[in-house]
């Protein structure tokens, strides 16, 4: 299914129930510029997002049900209402627990964004 991003000023509420994806680990862009992307994950219960890093910094924050976030050898839980930050390049995994709504914002071009 594909969505289109939102525009600058749009209003969408990221809480809404969406059941029909919950049969899979399921991401949605809501926007994209040169230094900023935010986006909507559905992570079914027992499914799990493989260890990565990205370059940006990032925030993740858990909208609704329950995950684990692996850290190195340390490992998080995020239950609704929840947010953590993690800087460029962590290693980082996640595992859900129950059906998970998250909203992950990561920054692009830290550099830059960094140099004002």
């Amino acid at each position: 299914m594909a969505t289109k991003r939102l525009a600058s000023g749009d209003v969408l509420n990221v809480l809404t129930d969406d059941d029909d994806h919950f049969t899979r680990v399921y991401g949605q862009t809501l926007i994209k510029t040169e230094s900023l992307e935010v986006a909507r994950l559905l992570l079914p219960a027992g499914k799990h997002i493989a260890e990565h890093q990205v370059t940006g910094e990032l925030t993740l924050q858990c909208l609704s049900g329950a995950v684990s976030l692996h850290i190195a050898q340390e490992e998080r839980q995020l239950n609704a209402g929840d947010w953590v930050f993690l800087a460029g390049n962590v290693r980082h995994s996640l595992h859900a627990q129950s059906d998970s709504v998250l909203l992950l914002s990561l920054l692009l071009n830290s550099k830059r964004a960094n140099a004002r």
